[in-house]
């Protein structure tokens, strides 16, 4: 066996394998060891055990392979206004948690005035430790009217001239894509429905930019058309998915059993995979509720898991077609490729479905490696609606 080297988490529990097929983790302040064969036989060996650090909000991804949100804690100033916001984030490749104080209050006068609050609070959403990306809702009474990109740096404590994203009305809003694997770019995606209904009756279209992290450039756009409809679709909820280069960008479209049944869509719903240098689009169909997604690891393959169905669905992107698909349990909530590339972890929600195991499974043909029951991974608890983050590489899945 290869050596294992424990993280430090905070009622989260990490561990990171070099090449092994897979990696797990529990809840509780431990950090566990599994190896497949000691899966199958119902085997964990303990390896470690850290104490816990508070945690408050939605646990996500900051960086791609280090940085992971825990929380943040607010001084405030004498009048009770936002002084000081001190983000917890779980530093993968330092293993320890870190404090990143960001002074809203310190916010130029000129930006407060662009943005319409005194006081802003701005949503971070990338940090490599020294600067931190944030974007910020520009609002008129208590409509945003716009967002806006912007950078702190921590060395210098000053913040960064705005950018201006995308303008909000009834007719368009902003979507939240995320960073790509390399940590160079932030994308965005403006949602359209020139009906002007686009927060209640889906997207007809939506125009996709980045900006450039590091020189805050807004240096790529395209506008992606989505299927004329009588009832139009929006994205699923939750993370977008990159492929492990950056090249390429899975956007799905969101629909399930009750609104199928009151309006039928034609055609039925689809993924794009939108290749980012040639800015051409392959539109393929996609299960009910395609909650998870990810791209193998050599980024030849998609592959969707509907949280209604439990069908799994896998999707080769040289020859442009769907190729396999299988029956796998209900309610799954996400796919997470392991280190090795040759497996991935199904993860489901066990607080509503059995069997009540995190399943592995092969990307070669989707069949079932192994389960592992979720009381082993999750102090005794059958219960569970997991989320896991890779990072370090692969190597690393906090759950």
């Amino acid at each position: 066996m290869n050596q294992v080297h424990p993280l430090i988490v905070s009622r989260f529990v990490l561990v990171t394998v070099a090449r092994l097929p897979w990696c797990v983790a529990t809840v509780a302040a431990l950090v566990l060891l599994l190896s497949p064969a000691r899966a199958q036989a119902g085997g964990l060996r303990l390896a470690a055990e850290f104490p816990d650090v508070t945690w408050n909000g939605l646990t996500r991804k900051l960086s791609a392979q280090r940085f992971v949100y825990v929380g943040v804690q607010a001084d405030r100033s004498q009048k009770g206004q936002q002084a000081v916001a001190h983000y917890r984030l779980r530093d993968l490749q330092e293993r320890k948690v870190v404090d990143l104080p960001i002074p809203f209050r310190a916010l130029p006068k000129s930006h407060a005035q662009v943005l319409g609050r005194t006081d802003p609070l701005g949503e971070v959403v990338h940090t490599d430790g020294q600067v931190t990306s944030l974007t910020y809702n520009a609002t008129k009474g208590y409509q945003t009217t716009a967002t806006y990109f912007c950078r702190y740096d921590h060395r210098t404590h000053s913040f960064s001239e705005l950018v201006k994203l995308t303008d909000w009305n009834d007719s368009q809003h902003l979507e939240d894509i995320g960073f790509d694997p390399l940590d160079r770019y932030f994308y965005y995606a403006t949602a359209l429905n020139p009906a002007g209904n686009v927060k209640e009756a889906g997207y007809t279209a939506l125009v996709l930019g980045r900006v450039d992290l590091h020189t805050r450039a807004i240096d790529w756009t395209m506008k992606v058309e989505l299927p004329k409809r009588a009832w139009p679709l929006r994205l699923t909820s939750g993370p977008k998915v990159f492929s492990a280069d950056g090249r390429k960008l899975a956007l799905v479209e969101y629909n399930d059993r009750g609104l199928q049944g009151d309006h039928p869509a034609n055609p039925q719903q689809q993924v794009l995979v939108v290749d980012i240098p040639s800015r051409q689009v392959d539109r393929y169909p996609a299960p009910l509720t395609a909650y998870g997604v990810m791209f193998s690891r050599d980024d030849r393959y998609l592959i969707l898991g509907s949280n209604q169905t439990g069908e799994i669905v896998r999707i080769d992107l040289q020859k442009k077609r769907v190729d396999r698909r299988v029956k796998a349990k209900k309610l799954i909530h996400q796919l997470v490729p392991t280190a090795s590339g040759e497996s991935f972890l199904v993860l489901s929600n066990t607080q509503l479905a059995s069997p009540k195991v995190v399943e592995v499974r092969r990307v070669a043909d989707l069949s079932l490696q192994t389960s592992i029951p979720m009381r082993l991974l999750y102090a005794g608890n059958d219960g569970v609606a997991p989320y896991g983050i890779a990072g370090v590489g692969g190597r690393a899945l906090l759950l």
